[in-house]
């Protein structure tokens, strides 16, 4: 039996105690300032409150319930609005912005309508783009000259356009193809009317392309027109709107790369423009210049347009896409294009 005296025993108290102590240290850090949680950290947060999201270019946007908004992927000309140029794979904060309605990303820059009816834009401007009067690239948002009226926005690759309350246009940027409809081929840097519009109740930006949902359900569009993508029945550009051919009953449009489509109010969708991809839907790859049915689409309720292929979400809930399929984009398990529609799975 191991025996001990007085100091000996003291000491071992002390040693088990000390023992105790750094065992807590351990778990607790001992009260020790930890690093803290910042907006990058490595133990990333769910994005959650989100309302709606807008993706463009190599970036997207989420519009959150408290009228901010967040955004993530390429940053190179400070299309993020964080006042930095570094991309960010987690959602970033965009400053100053508290109440916005919406939120619309072009290819390398980015606008939202805000609840006062005016627009902040921030990115590339090397087209005006962005719509202060200058062509200087800004990282954080900036306002729109002269807009206090608007009631929806659509960003293209270059270009911006602005649904205003009485139902006119005003378009600003690149308009090397006259996809600012106001009769010119001339970029602006401030927002300009698109000519004879006065009855739009939507609009759409392509890549150089803008087409507008009118009161009567008619589609006008203006801007490049190589591959028919203004549905007139030619391939020759436009700097003003001119009609789609054959479309009397749409009830809402969506514009792509060089293609355009339009949901009927019979629940079926026509599209026009380029389709060699197949995202015509027509069960061909030839492009079209006039609307041409989309092949076994009746029950659709909203369509929306990718780069080279669009997708459909039909009245009982489901999704059929078509067109360009080399990244997996149709959702059909494959990687094969299809000029007809096919079912996203999961």
């Amino acid at each position: 039996m191991l025996t001990l005296n007085k100091e000996s025993k003291i000491k071992l108290i002390y040693f088990f105690r000390l023992i105790t102590f750094l065992s807590i240290c351990i778990v607790s850090s001992c009260g020790l300032p930890k690093e803290p949680k910042h907006e990058y950290s490595q133990d990333p947060y769910m994005l959650t409150g989100a309302t709606s999201i807008s993706t463009g270019g190599f970036q997207s946007c989420a519009l959150l319930n408290d009228r901010s908004v967040r955004c993530w992927g390429k940053n190179d000309v400070g299309q993020l609005g964080n006042d930095t140029n570094i991309n960010n794979s987690f959602a970033t904060y965009i400053s100053g912005i508290s109440n916005a309605i919406f939120v619309s990303v072009g290819y390398y820059h980015i606008c939202t309508l805000l609840t006062n009816n005016s627009i902040q834009c921030w990115g590339e401007n090397s087209d005006g783009q962005l719509g202060d009067g200058s062509n200087t690239r800004n990282s954080t948002p900036v306002d729109v000259s002269g807009i206090s009226t608007a009631t929806a926005i659509s960003a293209g690759n270059n270009h911006t356009c602005a649904l205003l309350a009485n139902n006119t246009v005003q378009c600003w940027g690149s308009n090397n193809s006259g996809q600012l409809g106001n009769g010119s081929t001339t970029s602006s840097s401030t927002p300009v009317n698109v000519s004879s519009i006065s009855n739009a109740t939507a609009i759409s930006s392509g890549s150089s392309h803008t087409c507008a949902l009118l009161a009567n359900n008619t589609v006008q569009c203006w801007g490049s027109n190589n591959s028919g993508q203004l549905g007139n029945g030619s391939t020759t550009s436009s700097s003003t709107p001119v009609n789609v051919s054959g479309i009397s009953s749409a009830t809402a449009i969506s514009t792509g790369n060089n293609h355009t489509c339009a949901l009927l109010a019979d629940n079926t969708i026509k599209c026009w423009g380029d389709n060699g991809s197949g995202q015509l839907g027509n069960g061909s790859t030839t492009n079209s210049n006039t609307p041409v049915n989309v092949s076994n689409i009746s029950i659709a309720s909203m369509v929306s347009i990718g780069d080279a292929h669009t997708c459909s979400l039909l009245t009982n809930n489901t999704v059929q896409c078509w067109g360009s399929n080399s990244s997996g984009e149709l959702g059909d398990g494959t990687t094969t294009n299809s000029s007809i529609p096919v079912t996203v799975i999961y």
